[in-house]
């Protein structure tokens, strides 16, 4: 009695070769994974006294930041580009944040930006909840 019975599906050469497919595609989505991560930066949380910078209109176009205990500028952000939570813990992405007031402690969240030699802090989200 002879049988002729398909070699086991494992040693089947499409088989291997789909493997070796899925191999390179999932090496190729983690390098690809830790190549932006190593190009970016986390936030940082932090208090600053606001300041807002006036432009001869009834907003604002800036706003910085001070240190709290030395009062130098750290970090600023336009109210136009500010990702913001309000006291109720609602997100907004634009307007200058209910807490932001001249002279008020805010916390915020901000980022470091290089550039050509420099380098600064800008806020990305503000947080008002208390």
């Amino acid at each position: 009695m002879t049988t002729d019975a398909a070699p086991a599906r494992r040693d089947r050469p499409d088989v291997r070769r789909h493997r070796r497919r899925l191999v390179a595609v999932a090496a190729a989505i983690l390098l690809a994974f830790w190549l932006g991560r190593t190009g970016t930066e986390t936030a940082s949380w932090t208090e600053g006294r606001a300041e807002l910078v006036p432009t001869g209109s009834e907003e604002p176009r800036f706003v910085t930041f001070g240190d709290l205990e030395t009062g130098h500028s750290v970090a600023g952000f336009s109210p136009d580009g500010i990702t913001w939570i309000d006291a109720g813990g609602t997100w907004h992405h634009d307007g200058l944040p209910e807490c932001v007031e001249q002279g008020s402690t805010v916390r915020y969240a901000s980022v470091r930006i290089r550039l050509e030699g420099s380098s600064w802090r800008h806020a990305v989200a503000v947080d008002c909840r208390p």
